[in-house]
């Protein structure tokens, strides 16, 4: 029914009223029923006074536009959950390759993508090689660029643990792949704190477990976080303690002599920070930017 036929209703409804033919009660009563037949957006609302009409929303229409505002606010709460799956199952990457061509498995832990192996490129991302340094005397007394592999034995460490730089190299901000980083202290602290509240307990949880790799007791390892954290040792003047001790840099420096890093110890389950000389060679992990 359109809005003229109602209006004719109405007004025919009207006559019959003032011509005493149907009581006031009567009159509201048939007039409501004419606008919910109608469903229409427009309805006559007659004043009893003078017969003159206004135009107000029908029920009938108010109870559509709702449901279509519901309709609505779902398909958008939808559309938002969905944009938030694609943008968690994007990030969610299986491994990452460097430079090199070497190809390191990573792990999600606490909105962090982490490698869950320690950085072994020769090349910074931009194809410019690293200095390789095998001189004991000589890398303690660096102040640019170098990498190593404990004891100088490629074969026998850098699938395992990986290289060894000192922060010279870190320094440059070109050490991970493209769209990754040397982790700040800020980042360590998220992933030590991302089991426990109390941080001191993290090492376990990192840590590789068993004795595989690690020296024994290597305590309360149990790798639940699966980042499988390696003792590669570090180096100075000479090299030190593989099989008992991760030693991993952190992208900030403490002052201009030293910088921060991190340290997990086949004897603990703490997972420490402290900061020493920037000549160290210690193990890196990248993060996802």
């Amino acid at each position: 029914m359109n809005k003229e036929s109602v209006s004719k209703k109405i007004s025919e409804l009207f006559d019959l009223y003032k011509a005493g033919a149907v009581s006031k009660e009567e009159y509201e009563k048939l007039k409501k029923q004419i606008f919910l037949d109608n469903g229409t957006e427009i309805i006559e609302n007659v004043s009893l006074d003078n017969g003159k009409t206004t135009e107000v929303k029908s029920q009938k229409t108010k109870n559509k536009w709702q449901f279509h505002k519901v309709v609505k606010i779902g398909i958008g709460l939808f559309l938002i959950a969905l944009v938030f799956l694609i943008y968690k199952f994007s990030r969610n990457t299986d491994s990452v390759k460097d430079i090199d061509g070497n190809v390191y498995q990573t792990i999600i832990i606490r909105d962090q993508i982490w490698m869950k192996e320690n950085l072994k490129t020769t090349r910074y991302n931009d194809g410019k090689p690293i200095p390789l340094v095998t001189d004991n005397g000589k890398w303690g007394a660096l102040k640019t660029p170098a990498y190593c592999w404990y004891n100088n034995n490629m074969n026998s460490n850098k699938n395992t643990y990986g290289a060894l730089y000192n922060w010279y190299a870190i320094d440059t901000k070109k050490l991970c792949p493209k769209g990754w980083h040397v982790p700040s202290t800020e980042e360590w602290t998220m992933l030590i704190y991302s089991k426990f509240e109390n941080g001191s307990l993290a090492g376990g949880s990192l840590k590789e477990a068993g004795t595989q790799h690690w020296a024994s007791p290597n305590t309360l390892a149990t790798n639940s976080t699966g980042f499988t954290a390696l003792p590669g040792g570090y180096r100075f003047s000479d090299f030190y303690l593989i099989g008992k001790t991760g030693f991993w840099w952190t992208s900030e420096e403490y002052n201009e002599i030293t910088s921060w890093f991190g340290i997990l110890e086949y004897d603990q389950q703490v997972f420490r920070g402290q900061y020493d000389n920037k000549q160290f060679g210690g193990s890196v992990r990248c993060v996802k930017n």
